[in-house]
Parts: structure tokens; sequence; C-alpha cells
């Protein structure tokens, strides 16, 4: 049997921890990175941040325990054990609301 592709999604705010979950539901292995070492820290422990998701406290639990859904603050070494890479990071925007 081959392994699951592996993924890192880099950017564990609400689009990319979504995402992350995603990924894991449909049998992916998903290592999930984030500088937030807090935030990592309370995924790892299967805590949900984000309110009003529809299902994503329950595919964040299942993925959890199926070990295909671990977060990470080292994102080189996510990287490197991933066959794909996804970035998902806020994009700045000026006083005039265009990118920066």
């Amino acid at each position: 049997m081959n392994a699951p592709v592996a993924v890192a999604v880099v950017g564990l705010g609400k689009i990319g921890l979504t995402l992350a979950a995603q990924y894991a539901s449909r049998g992916l292995s998903v290592i999930g990175c984030d500088i937030n070492a807090a935030l990592v820290e309370s995924l790892n422990a299967g805590h949900c941040p984000f309110d009003g998701e529809d299902e994503l406290e329950e595919r964040l639990t299942a993925a959890f325990r199926d070990k295909l859904l671990t977060a990470t603050t080292n994102t080189a070494e996510a990287v490197a054990k991933s066959d794909v890479v996804v970035v998902i990071v806020p994009v700045g925007l000026t006083g005039d609301q265009t990118p920066d």
C-alpha cells in the first residue's frame, strides 16, 4: 500500500487550518505550520481556535486522532518532509487597501 501524499500547509489561520483539515479528511498526511507557538501547542492538544466553521472541530479531532494532521513551528522540516507545500499567509494592505 502506498503512503499518503504528504502536504505542508504553511499558515494556520482560518483559511489555512480549514484547508489542512479538509486535506486530512481526504486521507492526506498533513503537517500544519505556523509561527505562533501557542496556536501550534493548542492545536496539538486538540483545541479548535475558530468558532462558527461548519465541521472544522470534528474534522480536526478526527485528523489528529487518525494521525493525519500534526502542527509545528518548524516550517523548514515540514517542507522537507512533504510532497506538496501550500502557503496561506495574510497579504498586507496599504492605506488605500491595495496589496503591499
